[in-house]
């Protein structure tokens, strides 16, 4: 990498077109090294959940969205300054949290949004992901069985 700043997004995400117009406000302030992204998780039904966030009635503009009746939101740092001191933690849903709060510094709520269709594939898929992760965590476990901390944000249902 050769720029200041990194943007994460997932093969099943999309960044809202809401990040052009602030990137260049956003990025410009010295002092922060990473920004907590809103992620609307859409989801197939008109109600459900994720963790402890229930879902909201889908209005959004954003075209691939339209089809989801509902999502829900969660954040996570997905913009980030390229720095040796932050890097990913963990084996599932890998975070770069734990390394900028170990900076003592801000890491406050981006003014735009990531779209992600994660839920809305076959229940197979999701089925077969999960599995994954399943196999990913009994791996952590043999491999730092004191470790209690939770791999990062585990999504709901799994």
């Amino acid at each position: 990498m050769q720029t200041d700043w990194v943007l994460v997004l997932d093969a099943d995400e999309e960044l809202d077109a809401a990040a052009k117009k602030s990137h260049s406000k956003t990025v410009a302030h010295v002092e922060r090294r990473g920004y907590l992204v809103p992620i609307r998780n859409y989801i197939p039904c008109a109600t459900g959940r994720g963790w402890d966030r229930v879902a909201e009635r889908n209005q959004s503009s954003h075209a691939r969205a339209s089809q989801a009746p509902a999502y829900f939101v969660h954040e996570n740092c997905r913009l980030f300054r390229r720095d040796p001191g932050i890097y990913f933690v963990g084996r599932v849903h890998e975070l770069v949290e734990p390394r900028i709060h170990a900076s003592k510094l801000p890491m406050p709520i981006a003014p735009f949004c990531i779209h992600h269709f994660g839920q809305l594939v076959k229940e197979e898929a999701r089925s077969s992901k999960a599995a994954r992760y399943r196999d990913l965590l009994r791996l952590k476990v043999q491999e730092l069985p004191d470790d209690h901390g939770m791999d990062s944000a585990w999504p709901a249902g799994i």
